[in-house]
């Protein structure tokens, strides 16, 4: 972060994603006996493979446009490649995020599927996942 300043949506978001691995890896580990009382072996060997898989969300490119922002994010999970769209807006000195969408999975983001319109985004590409009306 700028030292003295208030971070960048950039810091701000790069910040995020650190906490939010940081979380996802703390779970992981307080889950492991509550999966070993409930789970048979083969369950939790398949969820550990699926977890192996998975890579951490990463920083791929931003668009700021002074007092808000989209922050794009790739992972895998196992063979999929996943994109996600975070919205970000200024209030006061804070930056916070306010909407978030992953990319289309039928479409792949081009918004097009079996040469029409896609059906599962209507052409946007993008399937909302959460959106802060206010």
């Amino acid at each position: 972060m700028s030292e003295g300043m208030n971070p960048t949506a950039q810091e701000f978001f790069e910040e995020f994603l650190a906490e939010k691995a940081a979380l996802e890896a703390a779970y992981h580990q307080t889950s492991l006996p509550m999966q070993a009382k409930f789970f048979s072996a083969g369950y939790i060997e398949r969820t550990e493979a699926w977890r192996a898989a998975k890579d951490i969300e990463k920083f791929e490119r931003s668009e700021v446009h002074g007092p808000v922002a989209k922050m794009y994010t790739v992972h895998r999970v196992g063979t999929i490649q996943m994109r996600q769209r975070y919205q970000l807006r200024l209030v006061g000195e804070k930056w916070e995020i306010h909407a978030q969408a992953c990319i289309c999975i039928p479409c792949q983001g081009t918004g097009q599927h079996d040469e029409k319109e896609c059906n599962f985004c209507h052409g946007e590409g993008w399937n909302q996942l959460f959106k802060d009306r206010s």
